[in-house]
């Protein structure tokens, strides 16, 4: 994959497996019992953390980032409620019931970290937005990891900078446009071409200080 940023090009190392391919986890034992498929995951989920964590604090310790690890897996109640609402029941969707993040300082710092990634763990999916940021400019990589239990985890990679502008300034143009977004499903319209307007135009204010975080970050 390509990436063109702050005028250089450079290639993820990231081999996807499966294509664009959403991952799922294995479906063994599962039975037509939503809340019974949640606790195989969420047993499997308990061993997969450590070993992700373990696995996350030494690509942050030999690439210069800073591992985020939480303290508790996924809330079963919102994973619960993402099943049903994003996956139709389908619990095996479910990949990121355990998850960590890495935190970065520079641009070809993550960039390291990528390299790393790619060659000790065994990634099934990358989602990279720094190569494809959203409408509004923001950026990070989504990984997919499948640890030695084969259950699939989470891992993201961020930049501080990109982390500053989404809880800052980035967060208060999102809400606004939330809210216009709010409006038109509640009343189950379409967008007018004002609000339409206006969406475009706080997207691109938002680009703009997402742009300028990357190049403050080397990107």
């Amino acid at each position: 994959m390509v990436q063109q940023t702050g005028g250089q090009v450079r290639r993820s190392v990231i081999q996807r497996v499966g294509g664009d391919q959403s991952p799922a986890q294995s479906t063994a034992g599962f039975t037509g019992d939503v809340a019974g498929n949640l606790d195989i995951l969420y047993k499997e989920a308990e061993v997969a953390q450590k070993e992700l964590y373990e696995k996350v604090t030494k690509v942050a310790g030999e690439t210069g980032g800073e591992a985020k690890l939480p303290s508790s897996l996924k809330g079963r109640e919102r994973a619960m409620e993402k099943v049903m609402a994003d996956y139709k029941g389908d619990a095996s969707k479910l990949v990121d019931i355990a998850r960590g993040s890495i935190v970065y300082n520079s641009y070809a710092d993550l960039m390291g970290g990528i390299d790393i990634c790619n060659k000790n763990l065994t990634l099934v999916r990358e989602k990279n937005r720094f190569a494809e940021p959203t409408p509004a400019g923001y950026r990070d990589i989504l990984l997919n990891v499948k640890l030695s239990n084969g259950h699939i985890a989470e891992l993201q990679l961020h930049l501080t900078q990109i982390l500053a502008v989404k809880s800052g300034a980035g967060h208060k143009i999102y809400e606004e446009v939330r809210k216009i977004e709010a409006a038109a499903q509640t009343a189950d319209r379409a967008l007018t071409s004002e609000e339409r307007a206006k969406i475009e135009k706080l997207n691109a204010e938002s680009k703009v200080l997402y742009d300028q975080a990357l190049a403050s970050a080397g990107g």
